[in-house]
């Protein structure tokens, strides 16, 4: 029995992945309030006999605020960008597929990652100043949105690249839906297998 309950074991291998890299939102109306952020994650998947495994990608997205893009969406043209803070979270919960496409003998492995969760999205109060001139009158402005946060379903699909059975390259394209309207960001990754 103790043989038997090995063999299974063996047969479905555990892979963890660290991994980080950066993550830009792409969305048309909000692209220009994010600067290029980083994200780092975990991923683990259980890969039966065959080319198909299943698992789950958790990760974190970190953006700081880009105070002209909040400006040139809030302000008239004659306003200039002064000072901005804020900043934007996005976590990821994100059972999915991987289907291998290329031989497991292969030094360099392709897989196609798909997969179907929650992103939880989390936004900071945000204030950012501007300033005009008009002569003969000059100033200064400021707008203050205050801290949100939604939950929205969504997508993802990632093209692994794996070297050497430990370095895995890997860009991602997620979609999800929040609040009625929908988002997408990208993201690059650079992870190590840990198995």
């Amino acid at each position: 029995a103790l043989l038997s309950c090995g063999e299974s074991l063996a047969a479905r291998q555990l892979s963890l992945t660290v991994n980080g890299g950066l993550s830009k939102d792409m969305r048309s109306q909000t692209s220009n309030r994010w600067n290029m952020g980083y994200n780092f994650g975990l991923q683990a998947f259980i890969a039966p006999p065959g080319k198909l495994s299943f698992g789950e990608r958790l990760a974190y997205h970190g953006r700081s605020i880009d105070g002209e893009g909040w400006v040139g969406d809030f302000f008239p043209d004659n306003y200039k960008h002064k000072s901005a803070d804020g900043s934007q979270t996005v976590i990821e919960l994100m059972p999915s597929l991987r289907y291998e496409l290329t031989p497991s003998i292969s030094p360099v492995g392709i897989s196609l990652q798909a997969g179907a969760g929650l992103f939880l999205v989390s936004e900071s109060e945000i204030t950012f100043t501007a300033t005009f001139s008009t002569p003969p009158t000059s100033g200064e402005e400021t707008k203050v949105f205050g801290s949100s946060s939604l939950t929205g379903f969504g997508f993802q699909v990632g093209l692994p690249v794996s070297i050497a059975g430990r370095i895995e390259v890997m860009p991602l394209y997620s979609v999800y839906n929040g609040g009625g309207d929908w988002y997408n960001f990208y993201a690059l990754n650079v992870g190590f297998k840990l198995g």
